[in-house]
């Protein structure tokens, strides 16, 4: 009874273990992933807000963040920006203050999520869906 009390002991011990490992692990793919997968989304929200120039204005600020303006009626300002420390996307729209993560997948492949864990399957669609707040 002791030995086997000793043995699930020990098995839970190295399962502790295995999970930090694949922790870091995941935690420096992350490291080079997420700012690429930032600049992705930066890049598809300049491309999509230039798609469309007599609706949006995109302001090139630091790396790390961007402006994109609304023009119209009702015009919006939609900021967003990268937390490398993070791996998380800040935006704000109007009344809006969200957050997105960036994680990896099953493949570890990095993708954004909201925070109810809904994965973007590119950034495309989550540019899409930020700049439609700035026209609503």
């Amino acid at each position: 009874m002791l030995g086997r009390l000793i043995a699930t002991i020990e098995a839970q011990d190295q399962k502790r273990e295995i999970g930090a490992e694949r922790f870091v692990r995941e935690q420096r793919i992350l490291d080079e992933l997420a700012p690429r997968t930032w600049q992705s989304l930066r890049t598809a929200l300049k491309a999509e807000s230039d798609k469309y120039p007599s609706h949006f204005t995109f302001e090139v600020r630091p790396n790390t963040e961007a402006v994109i303006r609304g023009k119209g009626r009702k015009p919006k300002v939609l900021e967003i920006g990268f937390l490398s420390e993070s791996k998380t996307v800040w935006v704000r729209c109007g009344d809006l203050d969200d957050e997105y993560s960036i994680r990896l997948d099953d493949q570890a492949k990095a993708v954004v999520c909201d925070a109810d864990g809904q994965v973007y399957s590119s950034v495309k669609l989550l540019a899409e869906r930020l700049l439609a707040l700035v026209l609503n």
